[in-house]
């Protein structure tokens, strides 16, 4: 993989395999968790969270192999099952598999409710030419079939379109989590915490408690708070300011927090 194909890359399970050996156990069962959270309407069930709080927290060495065993055999949720996985390399490609296919599975019910409307708006159709038009049975059966045949093609349409469409999204949305979490393997970039002032208490604090409840909507506030103590580094306030989907594991903020 070269660098413009991280960078633009929309294949999560390649990009996954470019990081093996390169990435830290940490970072990788965080991607897991963060395909849960992006997909979070669709897990439902207080078991199924626990297990990726525990999953998080055993990322971070704050649970041990104990309570991910018992997660995984209480987890109410497919795709939070696989984030508690004892390897987190297979952690990580199966949550993201998994959630690709619920994120499928969901919009296949919705699909599935919009072409029972378009194939009873066919035969309420037929049904009212036929009724305006003083037509014979065999003429009234044509006007039926024609009604439906089409009604099959649009349902034909919609149903490669919107899978297809699906599959691009959520490939997309994993592929951004990638890079949200390990930036630009290519580039390592070395950063003085000293001179960045990321030393500094408020900043030390307000980054540890963003992190901690997930408040990723206040990453801008830990930017304003970090050019007030003289850090100017362009990268990664521009990051924290960035409108993009931020997650636990996120490049910049293990930055400020010195994690790996």
């Amino acid at each position: 993989m070269t660098e413009g194909e991280w960078l633009s890359g929309t294949n999560p399970d390649l990009m996954l395999r470019f990081l093996e050996g390169k990435a830290s156990a940490r970072k990788v069962r965080l991607f897991a968790c963060a395909c849960c959270r992006a997909i979070a309407p669709l897990i439902a069930g207080d078991p199924a969270w626990r297990a990726v709080a525990v999953a998080e927290r055993f990322a971070d060495g704050e649970a041990n192999a104990g309570e991910l065993h018992r997660a995984l055999r209480t987890s109410t949720s497919t795709v939070a099952t696989a984030s508690v996985l004892a390897d987190p390399l297979e952690a990580a490609r199966e949550t993201g598999r998994r959630a690709l296919g619920r994120v499928l599975q969901e919009r296949e019910t919705q699909l599935a409710v919009h072409l029972e409307e378009i194939a009873g708006q066919g035969d309420r159709s037929a049904f009212w030419v036929a009724r305006a038009t003083p037509v014979g049975p065999a003429a009234v059966r044509a006007v039926g079939r024609f009604y439906a045949r089409n009604a099959q093609q649009q349902q034909a349409e919609l149903s490669t379109a919107v899978r297809n469409r699906a599959h691009a999204e959520a490939n997309r949305r994993q592929a951004n989590l990638l890079r949200e979490l390990f930036g630009n393997p290519f580039r390592r970039l070395a950063f003085d915490p000293i001179r960045l002032g990321l030393s500094a208490r408020q900043v030390r604090e307000l980054a540890g408690a963003i992190y901690a409840d997930h408040s990723f909507a206040d990453l801008p506030v830990l930017a304003d708070a970090m050019e007030e103590v003289g850090c100017d580094h362009a990268e990664l306030l521009g990051h924290f300011r960035q409108p993009g989907e931020h997650a636990r594991g996120c490049w910049a903020l293990d930055v400020v927090l010195g994690k790996g």
